[in-house]
């Protein structure tokens, strides 16, 4: 990211979030920032216009920066990358009790 802002951060406003500071919730909750990292391209009216979630290679990022330069058509929409194994996560193998009033917190095993 660093080599992507300095190479863009003439013509692309770089902004990123601490998701650990309860100060950024409201964009958290804005731009419903679910992954780490979470990639949201806005247009020159602040719109989002596109979203990536996961580790994402240098050229894709950079080819969507391109675009959005250019004001055309992001060539890497809504694109999905490496994101977390949950695999090997004991509590993703458990059923959870579909109770509203649980908000998950019930497991089963």
């Amino acid at each position: 990211m660093a080599e992507l802002r300095q190479v863009y951060g003439d013509r692309v406003n770089f902004v990123m979030l601490n998701v650990d500071n309860t100060k950024w919730l409201p964009e958290m909750v804005e731009y419903r920032v679910d992954g780490i990292p979470h990639f949201v391209y806005l247009n020159s009216d602040a719109a989002p216009i596109a979203t990536a979630i996961g580790e994402q290679p240098r050229a894709i990022l950079a080819d969507n920066l391109d675009a959005l330069i250019a004001t055309a058509p992001l060539p890497h929409q809504q694109t999905l990358g490496r994101t977390s194994d949950l695999e090997n996560d004991p509590l993703s193998r458990r059923a959870v009790i579909d109770d509203p009033r649980a908000h998950g917190s019930q497991v089963v095993n």
